[in-house]
């Protein structure tokens, strides 16, 4: 059985496993932290420079829209300045006759317009809105939003120049061309009033033409959206238009999450629209591939050196603790006399090494010291055999004596010697240090019963009792001594009127049992001393005890630290003629 006890001592981690084991671990995660922050330090970096430099392209188309637009403005203003489109539009607001109306326009258009090949088609509307003088190089028929609509907003806008969007063809006829519209409203220059409205409709190519002599394509796409996200311009395909930016090809294709999204939308300075970036994912993953493994071999680089220094450090601290193993495995057979020798190693070593044979050494006094106290237990023991049979005798000579006594109607006598028998037989009946609560209690009792025949009842004796004390554990003789203090010291010399009162109750997992008394009280000086003698530690109380005139006291108060420790004990509180109170305190005992 004791080999397989110290068998099972073996099973359990090496410590120089755990040091390699810990080690290693520990100093991996720094690694593949580092590994990961400059992973995602490196992603940023790129998408920033990604970011600054399409900033600046798209700010170049920016600026390069704005020119030509402002190009279109002035030459729409030149347009409206015209006398000529001044007379048409007064002469005959309802342009009903279109065809002189026609060719004076064309003239006038084809005057200011001159080398404009981008311009699809220039067209005027008059007041009614029905009819229209125009010029046109590439009709898109049917055109979507319609010139009904186009000239309801130039109505709803301020009447300057309006940039008004994209316009696509639903006739296959056309293979379903696109324009960028611009246009604004006419006025009369000597009233201010409307007399008309300009249309003019771009060729889609010639606008993305404009934008894509600032944009390297290779490197991603670029949308610009209106105010509510519908595209009118896709770098990648120039019909996914119209849509919202969610919805296009080139965004759906993107690895991108919206957090990093956003940090690609710029906002033109010149126009109510956005420009959307969208990044090639290729290009970067590309970039930061490169960088990621070369950390990725920096760390196993660095982690195969942190295991080599674990190792050697495992071994340096295991060795000398392995030495000290075997010879305390050694000492397992009760061979307490090996001294273990300091060997030259780390100082916490040596300290075991010396701790344990201080260990050793204390081991074989308390050995020698068990084998005198089994001894003294023994002869103890024997003694207590020996005196157990004077109050077994006494005990049946009491019982004889009661019969007696009932006999010949002597009831207060049978009482007496019924209370001193009991007293007899719980001396005899536990054999044990400690007695529960209510075993004491019964103990005092028949104890009081004999003092109150004595006294003539010239005290009572009063009990106040939690229930949950009485299953309590307490040493045996415990309260007898303190009432018969309280009795012979205390109330002895009153006729009438002594009081006895004992109280206990739990208190935060603590038995109070208090014993108080309404007698003559104690001397100050005899209180002091009486208080530091009860307050001293158990080794002091024992010396205490055998000088003292107060055995009765001292005694229960020594058997009560060596039983439930220093925390356990007697507090003693009195003042001449107001009586005295002796406190018990006892931990309660798992």
């Amino acid at each position: 059985m004791s080999r397989d006890r110290h068998s099972k001592h073996k099973v359990g981690k090496s410590i120089s496993g755990t040091i390699i084991l810990a080690f290693v671990f520990l100093t991996l995660i720094p690694v593949f932290v580092l590994i990961i922050y400059s992973y995602r330090s490196i992603s940023k970096e790129i998408r920033d420079d990604f970011n600054e430099t399409y900033t600046v392209v798209v700010q170049g188309i920016d600026r390069n829209l704005d020119i030509y637009f402002a190009q279109l403005r002035n030459e729409s203003l030149a347009l409206f300045s015209s006398d000529t489109l001044q007379d048409i539009l007064l002469e005959d607001p309802e342009l009903s006759n279109l065809t002189l109306d026609s060719i004076r326009f064309r003239e006038e258009a084809e005057n200011i317009y001159t080398y404009r090949t981008d311009i699809s088609s220039i067209k005027i509307y008059g007041m009614n809105s029905r009819y229209n003088i125009s010029t046109i190089v590439e009709s898109i028929a049917n055109e979507t939003p319609s010139d009904e609509e186009i000239i309801q907003e130039l109505k709803n806008g301020d009447g300057t120049f309006q940039i008004l969007g994209v316009r696509t063809s639903s006739n296959s006829a056309t293979n379903n061309l696109k324009a960028f519209s611009v246009g604004r409203v006419l006025k009369n220059f000597k009233d201010g009033s409307t007399i008309g409205y300009l249309i003019v409709d771009l060729k889609y190519r010639s606008f993305s033409a404009i934008i894509g002599q600032s944009q390297d394509s290779e490197h991603g796409v670029i949308l610009i959206t209106r105010s509510d996200g519908t595209v009118i311009y896709n770098s990648s395909d120039h019909d996914n238009i119209l849509i919202p930016y969610t919805e296009t090809e080139a965004y759906k294709d993107s690895h991108y999450s919206a957090e990093e999204s956003n940090q690609l939308l710029i906002e033109s300075s010149y126009f109510d629209w956005n420009y959307i970036v969208i990044p090639d994912d290729t290009l970067i993953n590309d970039r930061m591939s490169v960088m990621s493994k070369l950390y990725i071999f920096l760390g196993i680089i660095a982690s195969v050196v942190l295991m080599v220094l674990a190792v050697v450090i495992a071994r340096l601290i295991s060795k000398p603790l392995e030495r000290l193993e075997q010879a305390m495995s050694r000492a397992r057979n009760q061979q307490y006399n090996e001294i273990v020798p300091t060997t030259d190693s780390f100082r916490e070593v040596n300290q075991l090494a010396m701790y344990y044979n201080l260990m050793q050494a204390e081991i074989q006094n308390h050995i020698e010291k068990e084998k005198e106290l089994v001894l003294a237990q023994k002869d103890a023991e024997f003694k207590a055999l020996q005196t157990q049979i004077a109050p077994h005798f006494l005990y049946n000579s009491l019982d004889s004596i009661n019969c007696m006594a009932q006999i010949h109607g002597e009831h207060d006598i049978s009482k007496m010697i019924l209370s001193l028998g009991r007293i007899f037989q719980y001396n005899m009946q536990y054999s044990s240090k400690v007695v529960t609560f209510q075993d004491e209690l019964n103990h005092v009792k028949n104890y009081c019963t004999l003092q109150a025949i004595n006294y003539q009842d010239r005290f009572r004796i009063e009990y106040e009792i939690s229930e949950e004390c009485r299953n309590q554990y307490v040493v045996k003789f415990m309260l007898q001594p303190l009432v018969e203090n309280a009795i012979h010291h205390g109330i002895s010399h009153k006729k009438s009127g002594g009081l006895i009162m004992i109280t206990a109750w739990m208190e935060e997992s603590v038995l109070y049992v208090s014993i108080q008394d309404n007698g003559r009280g104690m001397e100050k000086n005899d209180l002091a001393m009486l208080s530091k003698m009860l307050s001293s530690p158990s080794e002091e109380l024992l010396q205490q005890h055998k000088k003292s005139k107060k055995i009765g006291i001292l005694n229960v108060n020594l058997r009560l630290k060596l039983l439930f420790g220093e925390a356990a004990g007697i507090e003693v509180v009195s003042g001449e003629g107001t009586g005295t109170t002796f406190t018990i305190r006892i931990p309660e005992q798992q």
